[in-house]
C-alpha cells in the first residue's frame, strides 16, 4: 500500500473517531445545559401545577355554591348553621336528655357538629353514610381541597359521650383524617346580640336551649341580625365560605390543626372561622411583624403569628403567603380568587349593619363605629 493511501485511511479512521463520541469538556457543557432547562422549566411546571390545583378547589366550590342554592330554597333561606342546621346536633347534648336527637347523630342528614354547614348542603350531591364517624371522613374527603395537605399534628378533642370510640377508630385506620378544607365566617352563623334569650327549642323534660349570639366583647358589634341570605346584605359582596383551615396554634412544641370530632362544639368548631378583616384571627390573622393594607403596626396578631396563612391563602405562584390568594364563594353565587389583600375588606366578612368597636384590630382602616354596609 502506498504511503498516500495509508495516510487517507489513518485519517479517515481520526475522523470516525472524533464522530463517535464526545470529549469531556463537551459533555459537561451538554449537562450544563440540561441542568439549565431543567432550573428554567422546574417553576413554571410547579406552576402550572398550583394553577390547576386552584382551578379543581374553584369548581369545588362552585360545587358547593349549588349545594347552598338547594338549601336556601327549601329552607326559606336560611343559613346552614348553629341556629338553624345545628339545632340537631345540638339537641342531642346528654343535658337535654333528648333521646331522639342523640339518635338523629347517626342518620346521614343530621349535621355531624353544631356548626356544620357541610353535611346540609352535601346531601344534595352525594347519599353519606350513617354512622357519624364514616360520614365525617367521608364528608370532609369529597370536599378536601387539592392544596391541603397538613404538615403538623391534628388534634381531635375528646370521643363524644354514647358514642363508640373503635367506630372512629376504624373510620380513621380506613384513611388518614385531614382537616376542613372550607370554612364559613361564624358572623354569619351567630345571631345578634338583641335574639339572645330567643328559645329556639323546647324539650319535654322542662329544658330549653337559646340561639347561640355574637360575642359582646369581638372587634365588631352585631345586634340586628339572624342567619337569613335576606339580612347578610349585598349577597354579591358577603362571603359564604372560603378557603381556610382551622389552626389552633403552637401546643407541645408543633403548631395543631384543629379537628374536634365532638357534635356540640360551642365555639366555631371545625367548619367555621373568625373573619379576615380582623388581625387576630387563628384562620386568617398575622403575625405582629406584618402589616396593615394601610401600612399600620399590628396591634393584635393571630395566636399562630401568621403561620396559619399558608393553609388560608394557599392558590397563586410565589412562596409569599402575601402573594397568594384564596377561592371565596359568595352568598349570590359566584365565585372568586381574592389576593390576600384584597379579601381584607371589612364588608365581605361582617353581615349588614355591623358596628366597629375595635378599628385598630382591622387589615383595613375603618373609622370608631363605622357601620357595615
Amino acid at each position: 500500500m502506498s504511503s498516500s493511501v495509508r495516510l487517507s485511511h489513518k485519517r479517515s479512521r481520526l475522523t470516525a473517531d472524533r464522530l463517535g463520541g464526545f470529549t469531556l469538556i463537551e459533555l459537561l457543557v451538554v449537562i450544563a445545559i440540561i441542568a439549565l432547562l431543567i432550573s428554567i422549566l422546574l417553576p413554571s411546571l410547579h406552576s402550572a401545577r398550583e394553577q390547576a390545583k386552584g382551578v379543581k378547589c374553584g369548581a369545588q366550590i362552585k360545587g358547593m355554591g349549588s349545594g347552598f342554592a338547594g338549601y336556601f330554597t327549601e329552607n326559606l333561606d336560611w343559613i346552614p348553621g348553629v341556629n338553624t342546621s345545628g339545632i340537631a346536633p345540638r339537641s342531642a347534648q346528654p343535658t337535654y336528655g333528648d333521646t331522639d336527637a342523640q339518635a338523629a347523630l347517626q342518620q346521614s342528614a343530621t349535621p355531624m357538629q353544631t356548626f356544620d354547614w357541610i353535611t346540609p348542603i352535601t346531601t344534595y350531591s352525594m347519599v353519606l353514610p350513617e354512622r357519624r364517624p364514616d360520614r365525617w371522613l367521608d364528608v370532609l374527603d369529597y370536599w378536601q381541597c387539592p392544596s391541603v395537605a397538613p404538615d403538623g399534628p391534628i388534634t381531635y378533642g375528646t370521643f363524644p359521650p354514647g358514642e363508640d370510640r373503635q367506630q372512629w377508630e376504624d373510620a380513621m385506620q380506613r384513611k388518614p383524617f385531614t382537616t376542613c378544607s372550607y370554612l364559613m365566617p361564624a358572623s354569619f352563623q351567630y345571631w345578634g346580640r338583641n335574639y339572645s334569650t330567643t328559645v329556639l327549642k323546647k324539650f319535654a323534660n322542662g329544658s330549653y336551649f337559646n340561639a347561640a349570639t355574637w360575642n359582646a366583647g369581638w372587634e365588631v358589634e352585631i345586634n340586628e341580625f339572624v342567619s337569613k341570605v335576606d339580612r347578610v346584605g349585598t349577597p354579591a359582596d358577603k362571603i359564604a365560605i372560603a378557603d381556610g383551615t382551622r389552626f389552633l396554634g403552637l401546643e407541645g412544641g408543633a403548631f395543631v390543626h384543629d379537628q374536634d370530632i365532638t357534635p356540640w362544639e360551642t365555639t366555631f368548631g371545625s367548619f367555621s372561622s373568625q373573619p379576615a378583616w380582623w388581625t387576630g384571627s387563628r384562620e386568617y390573622g398575622v403575625a405582629r411583624t406584618d402589616r396593615t393594607n394601610d401600612g399600620r403596626p399590628i396591634s393584635r396578631s393571630s395566636p399562630t403569628e401568621g403561620e396559619n396563612l399558608k393553609w388560608a391563602y394557599r392558590h397563586g405562584s410565589g412562596r409569599d403567603v402575601w402573594s397568594k390568594g384564596i377561592n371565596v364563594l359568595f352568598f349570590d353565587g359566584h365565585v372568586e380568587r381574592l389576593k390576600n389583600r384584597e379579601s381584607r375588606e371589612i364588608r365581605y366578612w361582617y353581615p349588614r349593619g355591623a358596628v366597629v368597636k375595635k378599628p385598630n384590630e382591622g387589615m383595613t382602616l375603618v373609622p370608631m363605629d363605622y357601620v357595615v354596609p
